[in-house]
């Protein structure tokens, strides 16, 4: 079953989110989706937080990870710097209650929040968030953590760890599937870690969707395949959200394995900049 949500505001339909827990046993991605963030209508933070080992460390980071920015001393001075501070705390934290709990297991998160037209991209581990223009040119906004990254496998083997790949999948020590994450307390003197990469860009009138999903939907759809998906349901108009559209085409690739949990954001960026203000 997909689980689909418009977003709005203003009663304003400015996004969607879905969600599918696909070939795994548990669904542990979580999402948030906050379009009023600044509570003047003009800053929006959505995040999408991809579990393993369970749904503790997504939840948490669902639950927590936007206060924490939000309240960090520097957020209306330096946001680079209070997202640093932030994630780097936000792990710290994570770690101890693992510690006193006895549990392992971590999880992913990406994030975006804009000042303005100005966008900061925020990845720990191997979700993507690409912006589509309004011709369906689309840009591809970071990078993934993959421990066989050329300088995240360095920083494994700095720490004294290895990297092994299993059925064309790299891994940490042959069993962590992603060089950033947070928890995951087993990794870390390995080199894991949750400091992210953030990357800045400026929107313009140009720019018209952004989309955030877990990896468990890029494993099945390529830039090509999605270009193919935004142009033809622009031009038909499928009678089911767009995200919810994505997700079913995602579905509906044929594999040889048991398909990820997926979640997506889509955001019209165009309804949110020029409808809501």
């Amino acid at each position: 079953m997909t689980i689909s949500m418009q977003l709005k505001i203003d009663n304003i339909t400015y996004g969607e989110v879905s969600a599918k827990r696909c070939g795994r046993i548990t669904m542990e991605d979580r999402f948030q989706a906050i379009a009023d963030f600044d509570g003047k209508q003009q800053q929006f933070y959505f995040g999408v937080f991809d579990g393993h080992g369970g749904s503790y460390v997504s939840k948490l980071l669902r639950e927590q990870l936007h206060y924490r920015l939000k309240n960090n001393q520097f957020f209306n001075v330096d946001i680079e710097q209070a997202i640093l501070e932030s994630f780097n705390q936000m792990n710290i934290d994570i770690l101890k209650q693992q510690h006193l709990l006895m549990k392992d297991g971590g999880s992913t998160a990406l994030c975006v929040i804009n000042v303005g037209k100005e966008l900061f991209v925020i990845n720990v581990g191997d979700s993507a968030c690409v912006l589509i223009d309004k011709d369906f040119q689309i840009t591809k906004l970071n990078q993934e953590h993959k421990p066989d990254r050329v300088d995240e496998s360095k920083r494994i083997i700095d720490n004294h760890g290895f990297v092994l790949t299993i059925k064309n999948q790299a891994r940490i020590n042959g069993e962590l599937a992603v060089s950033r994450s947070f928890g995951d307390p087993k990794y870390v003197e390995h080199g894991l870690t949750a400091i992210p990469e953030i990357t800045k860009l400026q929107l313009t009138e140009n720019s018209k969707y952004l989309i955030l999903a877990t990896d468990g939907f890029w494993d099945v759809i390529t830039i090509q395949t999605l270009q193919n998906l935004l142009m033809n349901w622009e031009n038909f108009k499928e009678k089911e959200g767009l995200s919810q559209y994505l997700l079913e085409s995602a579905q509906k690739q044929q594999t040889n394995y048991k398909k990820d949990n997926m979640t997506i954001i889509v955001i019209d960026l165009i309804i949110y900049f020029n409808k809501l203000q």
